[in-house]
């Protein structure tokens, strides 16, 4: 993974999955846009490792948890929303997660996962052994699949904020495990959420919806 706080992926990493092949890989950018059905500006961007803007903050009720897995790291999340403190994903492990809680005061009530691949639940035995009262919380949960067979996105419309796992990653998208074409519907089921919407994946920085409708390499049908 890129650590300019931009992309999550480089070029070739979206290209392969894409399902670009070493040689259609030696066309112009133009023309594997136009045959992979990519978006040129992302793609171009990209390949410049450009800064485009910013780093994206999360509002300041979210805690990203950044912890090291095999040869890349992962995101879990912590969440105040209102009364409640919900731990988005356990990550590889649990300790990581329960010494940010005790950083930040806080004790969690409800737990979402995204996901069930190990990075993203490797910690769920010891956080409900930590904590046993946690349970689900009723929110908008945006089926978005294609990754894994069962994969949900969880947005937030109080906060703007939308906790996307594998389905979507700053200028990219998770590997298309299941299916390419769900994959690539999930992204835009994501993107038609509000432009201001902010995105906390399962890897790399933060973004938003307006950013990826630009950029993201599998965004179609917004204006570049």
């Amino acid at each position: 993974m890129l650590n300019n706080q931009l992309f999550a992926d480089s070029l070739d990493d979206v290209l392969s999955k894409a399902g670009v092949d070493a040689e259609n890989q030696k066309r112009t950018l133009h023309e594997i846009a136009q045959s992979y059905r990519l978006n040129l500006v992302g793609l171009k961007k990209l390949s410049q490792a450009t800064v485009m803007a910013p780093a994206i903050t999360p509002p300041s009720c979210v805690h990203r948890v950044h912890m090291p897995y095999l040869n890349f790291s992962v995101n879990a999340w912590i969440y105040e929303c209102g009364k409640e403190v919900i731990l988005i994903d356990t990550g590889a492990e649990a300790t990581a997660i329960i010494e940010r809680l005790e950083t930040l005061g806080l004790t969690p009530t409800r737990l979402l996962i995204t996901h069930a691949h190990p990075d993203h639940t490797g910690g769920l035995e010891a956080i409900m052994a930590t904590f046993p009262h946690l349970t689900p919380i009723d929110c908008r949960a945006i089926p978005t699949g294609g990754h894994i067979q069962r994969h949900d996105s969880f947005y937030f419309a109080e906060d703007q904020v939308c906790f996307v796992g594998d389905a979507l990653f700053a200028g990219s998208m998770g590997n298309p495990n299941v299916c390419e074409t769900r994959s690539r519907q999930s992204v835009q089921d994501i993107l038609a959420l509000p432009p201001e919407t902010i995105l906390l994946s399962g890897h790399g920085p933060a973004t938003t919806v307006a950013r990826e409708r630009k950029y993201n390499c599998f965004s179609t049908g917004y204006d570049s």
